[in-house]
């Protein structure tokens, strides 16, 4: 008597990030461009995890000279740790003289705790904790002493310190001097395989005509969420989605450039939420994406319609519970889930995808 041998099963990519179907249908699917991120493929001053960290030099220096301020720093942080313990200087080194006057500024406080320092939509963002409240000189100058390392921040290249525009670059805000975005472009051009070059020219069609045409193609789209689903969205709830058919070049519409940026697994989550949102002709969603292993759906009503309380607080509760759910819920497959920290990140997943990710190894 003979056995047949187990075909051998297609794993799945980083959560979130792949289709589910393909561990069934057993075919290639293509990295994203998050993923591309993590990979290193571009260069924009982010480390091969995807995010941007500034040299361990740099970080040593600043936190040697001003060791109050960053007295937060650990070197074995936990995922209870405050989000300076855990990310450290999460900037480019572009930024160091800056975050270094700004240290000197803000050392003038001794109970003054830097909890988080970071780019956030291209600027310096720093967010710390004091205690006790100081005197309102003290608080005055360091209000403005952050405003001004911000300022300062909007003109300065992150890799290199040179003066840059600050501008959106494939739907991310970025401060960039004209040689790094030349370098930027030129790395893409000869690291990028041609089927994400195919794809990045996609960004200049809208979100519904990208879905159309990858989901006819077969191929992958750089949204997280599948074609098949972004389409089902799209055409169900037109008037919902209405910035899906708003040209992406609009910095303004970050829906058009973003499109549904969550995984298969909470498509029907999003999908009962849709239903719920579009009774109000007069909302639309500006943003749908994950956060911190929850969903997040940010919307906007109409400019000259009056305000209602109570079908705002129906919305809001709505959002709420969908947010609630996703936590529960593996954002890859959509079987139920654990939300917690792995490889730096808040994701949810169950055992099966989350040994998936484990066997390949994290990006």
């Amino acid at each position: 008597m003979t056995t047949k041998q187990a075909p051998r099963k297609k794993k799945l990519r980083s959560a979130g990030f792949s289709n589910p179907n393909a561990i069934k249908l057993d075919i290639p699917t293509p990295p994203t461009l998050r993923e591309c991120l993590g990979r290193g493929f571009f260069s924009s001053g982010i480390s091969p995890h995807g995010h941007r960290e500034m040299t361990v030099a740099h970080s040593m220096q600043l936190i040697e000279r001003y060791p109050s301020l960053y007295r937060l720093a650990c070197a074995s942080p936990v995922p209870s740790s405050p989000p300076f313990a855990r990310e450290g200087f999460a900037c480019g080194d572009g930024w160091f003289e800056i975050v270094d006057r700004l240290s000197a500024k803000l050392s003038a406080d001794p109970n003054l705790v830097v909890s988080q320092l970071k780019e956030k939509l291209g600027l310096l963002r720093v967010y710390f904790e004091l205690s006790p409240l100081p005197p309102d000189e003290i608080e005055e100058s360091t209000d403005a002493a952050l405003a001004e390392a911000v300022a300062e921040s909007r003109i300065t290249c992150e890799r290199c310190g040179k003066p840059g525009e600050h501008a959106q670059r494939e739907g991310h805000w970025s401060v960039k001097c004209e040689a790094c975005a030349a370098e930027e472009a030129r790395r893409k051009k000869v690291l990028l395989p041609s089927w994400v070059r195919r794809l990045l020219g996609l960004r200049k069609k809208t979100v519904f005509d990208r879905s159309k045409l990858l989901a006819a193609s077969g191929e992958r789209s750089w949204l997280d969420l599948s074609p098949e689903h972004a389409l089902a969205l799209l055409e169900k709830y037109p008037v919902l989605y209405r910035e899906a058919w708003v040209a992406p070049t609009n910095p303004a519409s970050r829906f058009a450039c973003g499109g549904f940026e969550i995984g298969d697994g909470w498509f029907h989550i999003l999908d009962r939420l849709s239903a719920k949102l579009a009774k109000d002709t007069a909302l639309h969603v500006v943003q749908v994406k994950e956060k911190y292993g929850r969903l997040k759906v940010y919307w906007e009503g109409e400019e000259n319609a009056p305000p209602d309380p109570r079908l705002d607080a129906e919305i809001e509760v709505a959002i709420r519970e969908a947010a609630d759910e996703s936590e529960r819920t593996c954002e890859v497959c959509g079987q139920p889930g654990i939300s917690d920290w792995r490889h730096r990140w808040v994701s949810v997943r169950c055992e099966p995808c989350l040994q998936i990710e484990n066997e390949k190894g994290k990006p």
